[in-house]
Parts: C-alpha cells; sequence; structure tokens
C-alpha cells in the first residue's frame, strides 16, 4: 500500500507556537494566496516573523470558521505579540514540515488510457459510504468493514455485477431472460 493512503488518515498536524494548526487544506492553500503569503509563491526566500506568524494563524482555521476571522488582522497581530519570544528558524522548518507531510500524494500509475492511484480497499470503502449512502467522512470511517462490503456489494449488483451472485441464481436469471425472448419472438411474430 503506498503510504500516501496511510498518512492522509493517520497524520496529525503539530501545535506551531502554541496554536493547532489544521492538515493544510484547499481552503488554506487560498488563504494564503488571498493574504499573499510567501507559502504561496516563495515558501524558500521571502519568508519573514511576521509572514509565518500569519501562515500559521491562517493554517490552524478551519473553512468553518469564515473569511472574517481570517481578515482579522488586529487578532492576528495579539495573537502574534502574546506568543512571546520564539525561535524563527527552528519554527519555520516545524511549519514547513507540517506543509509537506500534509501534501504527500499517492503515485498514479498510467494503464493505457487510464490514470489508476491504486487505492486501498479501506479508502474505496470509505468513499463508497460516503459516495452512495452519504455517510459524513467520520461515519464512513467509523462503519464496520462488513457492512460496507455488504453494501458495495448490493449496489455492485444494481449495476449488473455478478460477482455475489450464486452459479444457480446466474443460471435462473438466463433461463428467465430466454423466456423473455420468446415470448417478445412470438408476440413479434403475431403482429
Amino acid at each position: 500500500m503506498q503510504e500516501a493512503f496511510i498518512a492522509a488518515c493517520l497524520y496529525r498536524p503539530p501545535v506551531v507556537l502554541g496554536r493547532q494548526v489544521r492538515p493544510f487544506s484547499p481552503y488554506h492553500a487560498l488563504a494564503l494566496e488571498a493574504v499573499n503569503s510567501p507559502f504561496a509563491h516563495d515558501p524558500v526566500t521571502g519568508v519573514t516573523p511576521d509572514s509565518l506568524v500569519v501562515a500559521i494563524h491562517t493554517c490552524s482555521l478551519s473553512y468553518a470558521d469564515g473569511l472574517h476571522v481570517l481578515l482579522d488582522t488586529a487578532a492576528i497581530q495579539k495573537w502574534g505579540a502574546s506568543v512571546g519570544k520564539w525561535d524563527f528558524e527552528t519554527t519555520l522548518k516545524v511549519f514547513k514540515r507540517h506543509i509537506a507531510d500534509s501534501m504527500v500524494l499517492p503515485v498514479f500509475y498510467h494503464t493505457g488510457d487510464e490514470e489508476d492511484a491504486r487505492a486501498p480497499v479501506a479508502w474505496h470503502l470509505a468513499t463508497s459510504g460516503m459516495r452512495f449512502l452519504n455517510m459524513t467522512e467520520t461515519e464512513a470511517w467509523d462503519c464496520s468493514i462488513a457492512k460496507l462490503v455488504c453494501y458495495r456489494a448490493c449496489i455492485s449488483e444494481w449495476n449488473g455485477s455478478k460477482s455475489l451472485k450464486s452459479d444457480e441464481e446466474i443460471k435462473g436469471r438466463k433461463i428467465l431472460e430466454e423466456i423473455a425472448a420468446r415470448e417478445d419472438a412470438e408476440k413479434a411474430k403475431a403482429t
């Protein structure tokens, strides 16, 4: 199994300058872009202590917190001042490592015209629970594997899969289809 699938579920972000940062998300990328953060443009040479404080604050927020929290510069400055003395290089290293750890991505394999990540079964099951059963992410990851497999099997059968049907069921279905075809042919002859 690719490490990316394990890391995506198990990664726990660090506390940086006393703030619990969240896994780096599309919201964080967009928010850092919106505040013109060097982390969106040049995290190698453009980072200053102030821009690092803003980035840490931004990455401790959730999309659900709303834009007003992101733009509350007075609150960000107040928090930054309350941190006290801190080591810039060490904090920068921890924060950059956090972003890198949050963005471990799966390798995609090319099979003909398609891309395949060879995702683990657990990911397929959780995704199936969210997509087809309208489960929340938490509900899907906490649901019994046996239950998710059974739901997925039913969905597959509805979509025409024969993989879980017994030989007798498949033969019986074939016989019914042949009878229906003969009846349709006889009706067509009669008209």
